[in-house]
């Protein structure tokens, strides 16, 4: 425990020190960082105090951290990833004061529906950018996932997409979510050749970045002062392998990052969560973690997080049928991705489950489509999964979904006595038995 509460505040800490001391050479090129930094940039005192960076206090983290923020404080209020929920944390702090958010970010969000339509919204976005926008307003944010004890890629993928629909986008908030997971949770860091897999299964684009960063000695090799590709996702991530790579300590590789300028904040915001969670947070020195004048904030959200982590270890589970539970099937099947209205009072149910500690598996005949998860989101069903239970028994993965309770509207509870049974299966009636001819 002493080990994984190390890496998990090594990882939150290290992406605000990132974010906090990148905001120094944001947006600066060798020639700027000569004239304002003769010296070189080390502590958060050095920060030039321009136009631009004047707006945030010393110490104080920007955009990517905010948002980072957002996510952790929607996980730790409803106790599960709710993208309603982390989706209304990003209007609200877009409605505020949002200082330094991304273009992109800022047309998603400007949505007046966004809140319930955010994958919508996303969506339309990219598309109007002839589907060529890639910023990294999605990767600047994604640390905190990792962090989550399980089902890291369908959720680091699906928040990315809250704002951020381009696949290079997403496959760029999956392999540093997962990445991360692996070096707090796992034995062993995900490979090289798994980055590969994982960045070709959304973007074929994404090997080139990976194998820049790995196979460049010096950061400067990335480019990241190029203005046709600053802020672009990939070159985000390459900024955030290269320095896991290449870096001996946390320090080495934050000074690196944000000495090479360009996006520098986010640059590293990313590589430092993933050093953090690498080297973890006894081996940050310690100016840079006291530095930060609202590190409070994120006591709070590691408190929260693990809360969360120690009832995820052997979490009640409920198997909840979907048909003639959550909506109404008095008409019967009318097609895969084709429901009726949510029954009175699930919503409330689901949700009053989940706060007594349950994980609640949506388990049905259909398939886990787009348009399921969709319906159950937007009528605010509380669920964790379909139709699979993360900690199913090893052996049993192709089996009966195990859970401590089952909640069928055709289901016949066995009391032991089988002629008990057989009684009930003759006279069995589903409860809505008087719609049926």
């Amino acid at each position: 425990m002493e080990q994984f509460l190390d890496k998990v505040k090594g990882t939150i800490y290290g992406q605000a020190i990132g974010d906090a001391l990148g905001l120094g050479t944001e947006g600066m090129t060798d020639e700027d960082m000569t004239w304002k930094y003769p010296n070189g940039i080390t502590h958060y005192s050095d920060i030039f105090q321009d136009r631009h960076r004047k707006r945030w206090k010393i110490g104080d983290w920007t955009d990517d951290t905010d948002m980072m923020l957002c996510i952790a404080r929607a996980i730790i209020k409803e106790k599960r990833v709710y993208y309603t929920s982390i989706a209304h944390n990003f209007k609200e702090w877009a409605n505020g004061e949002p200082m330094g958010i991304g273009e992109n970010t800022y047309k998603v969000l400007s949505f007046a529906d966004y809140v319930d339509k955010p994958f919508e919204a996303s969506k339309m976005i990219w598309e109007m950018s002839h589907r060529k926008s890639a910023a990294n307003g999605g990767l600047m944010r994604t640390s905190i996932v990792g962090l989550l004890p399980n089902n890291v890629e369908e959720w680091s993928a699906n928040i990315c997409r809250l704002t951020h629909y381009d696949p290079r986008c997403v496959g760029s908030c999956v392999i540093v979510s997962k990445l991360i997971h692996s070096l707090v949770y796992d034995e062993s860091p995900i490979s090289y050749d798994r980055m590969i897999e994982i960045g070709t299964k959304y973007d074929e684009r994404i090997k080139e970045y990976i194998d820049l960063a790995i196979n460049s000695d010096h950061i400067k090799e990335l480019d990241l002062q190029n203005w046709n590709s600053v802020g672009y996702t990939l070159k985000t991530l390459a900024a955030g392998l290269w320095a896991y790579w290449h870096s001996k300590t946390f320090e080495e590789g934050l000074l690196a990052v944000v000495r090479a300028g360009g996006d520098a904040d986010t640059n590293a915001a990313v590589a430092c969560a993933i050093l953090g969670a690498k080297f973890g947070f006894h081996a940050i020195p310690s100016e840079y973690v006291e530095g930060l004048i609202y590190r409070d904030q994120l006591e709070e959200v590691i408190e929260g997080l693990l809360k969360i982590k120690t009832k995820a270890n052997l979490p009640k589970s409920i198997c909840i049928d979907f048909d003639g539970v959550i909506h109404d099937y008095s008409r019967g099947w009318l097609g895969i991705d084709v429901f009726d209205k949510v029954l009175p009072g699930a919503s409330e149910a689901t949700h009053r489950l989940h706060d007594a500690g349950y994980m609640i598996i949506i388990y049905t005949t259909r398939n886990d489509t787009p348009a399921l998860r969709d319906f159950l989101n937007k009528n605010e069903i509380c669920f964790d999964y379909i139709n699979e239970n993360p900690y199913q028994p090893k052996g049993s993965e192709y089996g009966k979904v195990k859970a401590d309770v089952y909640l069928d509207d055709r289901g016949v509870c066995f009391t032991g006595d089988w002629n008990e049974a057989i009684d009930k299966i003759f006279n069995f009636k589903t409860w809505q038995q008087d719609y049926w001819k």
